[in-house]
């Protein structure tokens, strides 16, 4: 993994290489703590961090009306990605797997940057050519622009390249951590609003005056039809007559 393809050698070699390991921990809160010790131990950095608990089965019990008992099955999962530089970049895979039960899968990307890069020095050595060249008395405003489009251009190679050997010098690190199934058991409120019922004894009691209630409200709708009672009596008593 440290010969370039294209034949080149020494600082015109550029090998980005991207690992990716997946391996299983005891715990992954304190795998992620020593992974991020790691990478400061060989001079790297962690840029990025996911912790997760993913949900497998959950049961509620019943202990009372205002509360549940709740068995939760999680995995705790965490995603990281380290920057560590090249050189300590194959110690630094063995001491992290190391920290592990075992490895689920791991692999390495090596993307040759070689000629790339060689390609943004020669084009910026042009550019750079270019503007040496003494400034003409009579500039034209279509030269003047030429000359900005060249020190963009100029301006991009570089930083272009800069990029290219920040990937060579500290290769990016893609970290998976799993562990075993964790059971958890709480006790939390009843958020079933159904369940709030009152005693049986006080249902009972608020039924009767709530029947009594009704009734009265029944015979106050009769009072209100008084006259049409009173005059459908009357006509009753007329027909039969």
């Amino acid at each position: 993994d440290s010969t370039s393809v294209t034949g080149l050698t020494g600082d015109s070699e550029k090998l980005v290489k991207t690992p990716a390991i997946n391996f299983k921990v005891k715990d992954v809160e304190q795998g992620a703590r020593a992974v991020s010790a790691l990478a400061k131990q060989y001079g790297g950095m962690i840029r990025y961090q996911h912790f997760q608990s993913v949900e497998n089965e959950k049961n509620e019990h019943r202990l009372s009306t205002d509360s549940l008992l709740v068995i939760t099955s999680i995995t705790p999962q965490a995603e990281i990605t380290a920057s560590v530089p090249s050189a300590h970049l194959e110690t630094f895979l063995y001491a992290v797997a190391d920290l592990g039960y075992y490895t689920s899968n791991s692999q390495l990307h090596i993307d040759d940057k070689s000629l790339h890069y060689l390609e943004n020095a020669l084009k910026q050595k042009n550019r750079n050519k270019v503007l040496a060249q003494p400034a003409s008395k009579n500039n034209k405003p279509g030269s003047t622009l030429q000359t900005i489009a060249v020190k963009d251009e100029s301006i991009e190679q570089y930083i272009a390249n800069r990029a290219i050997q920040a990937k060579v010098d500290y290769s990016s690190v893609s970290l998976s951590l799993f562990q075993n199934p964790v059971v958890r058991k709480e006790v939390v409120a009843n958020s079933n609003i159904s369940d709030y019922q009152l005693p049986f004894g006080e249902r009972l009691r608020l039924a009767v005056s709530d029947g009594w209630h009704y009734f009265l409200g029944f015979l106050i709708a009769i009072a209100h039809l008084w006259m049409v009672l009173f005059f459908g009596i009357i006509a009753v008593i007329a027909y039969r007559f």
